[in-house]
């Protein structure tokens, strides 16, 4: 009987610490991952193009509320032709995330603010707040973002709400 418990403790400390050592993992690639999202912010504020790059794996893909995919070069040259944005400030945070292998799942959320000018000079503000699945992947000790799917945006324009947009069919990360 001793010998039947002793095994089952050993058993329950060997589990108990392979699922402290996952969920440590995660939370390594959890702030990994959020450091990636600021570089990738930074460097696009300061449009050092070949630095945003570097963070997105060569297959990546964009897919917005409305089904557009884009690849990098094409997400880029739409960034590149954007007017300049007025005490642009904004945040993307990890929610949460999932880990399979060298594979990570993260559902994240983008919160920016920024005015903009139209072709008056009139100056207009956005708020604007998405939603998205996104699937990095580990090559050796860096993440790449190989997929973003934007689920969800919700735009405010010099103050009034506009329709909040939805992915039109829920769209999974290949999991």
């Amino acid at each position: 009987m001793r010998k039947l418990l002793a095994a089952s403790l050993v058993g329950l400390l060997v589990l108990a610490t392979a699922g402290r050592s996952f969920a440590d993992d995660a939370a390594k690639v959890s702030v990994a991952i959020q450091a990636r999202y600021d570089q990738f912010t930074a460097a696009v504020d300061h449009k050092n193009w070949s630095a945003a790059r570097a963070i997105l794996a060569p297959e990546f893909r964009s897919i917005e509320v409305d089904g557009k995919a884009s690849s990098a070069d094409q997400m880029f040259a739409e960034l590149q032709g954007l007017p300049p944005l007025v005490g642009k400030r904004g945040k993307t945070a990890v929610v949460s995330l999932r880990l399979s292998g060298d594979v990570a799942f993260v559902e994240q959320r983008d919160d920016e603010s920024f005015g903009v000018a139209d072709a008056s000079g009139t100056q207009h503000s956005f708020v604007i707040a998405s939603r998205s699945s996104d699937r990095w992947l580990r090559n050796g000790e860096t993440w790449l973002l190989v997929e973003t799917l934007t689920e969800q945006t919700a735009l405010t324009l010099d103050g009034v709400p506009q329709p909040t947009r939805y992915a039109s069919k829920p769209q999974a990360n290949a999991q």
